[in-house]
């Protein structure tokens, strides 16, 4: 069984000062051609940034893609930076939040 990740870009910290036309060709050479590309794997998965940037729900069938999306970042997921010992609703936010002592409060805020 073969699989694949896709994740965005992030124009952000070292991201944005590697940006150039380059990476903009890539990221729209996989948009022009992911549909292809995924039929070369058995798994094919996103983070929300990649379904962004590749546009990917005008790609698929509506009824497939929301069958398979997960939601928006903070429904079931968060971003937690041990090192920094913080957490948010993704990666790419800037309000960031202390550690809780637990999982169920962090989801709550974030929720909120």
């Amino acid at each position: 069984m073969s699989g694949l990740l896709i994740l965005g870009y992030k124009l952000l910290g070292r991201g944005k000062s590697f940006y150039d036309i380059e990476i903009e060709n890539r990221i729209n050479y996989l948009k022009d051609n992911i549909l292809d590309i995924g039929k070369k794997f058995d798994i094919i998965s996103f983070d929300n940034l990649a379904i962004e940037q590749l546009k990917l729900k005008s790609k698929i069938n509506p009824d497939d893609f929301n069958s398979y999306y997960m939601g928006d970042d903070g429904m079931f997921t968060m971003y937690i930076d041990l090192v920094k010992e913080e957490f948010s609703v993704s990666s790419i936010t800037k309000i960031r939040y202390p550690l809780l002592n637990n999982i169920f409060d962090m989801f709550d805020k974030i929720k909120k």
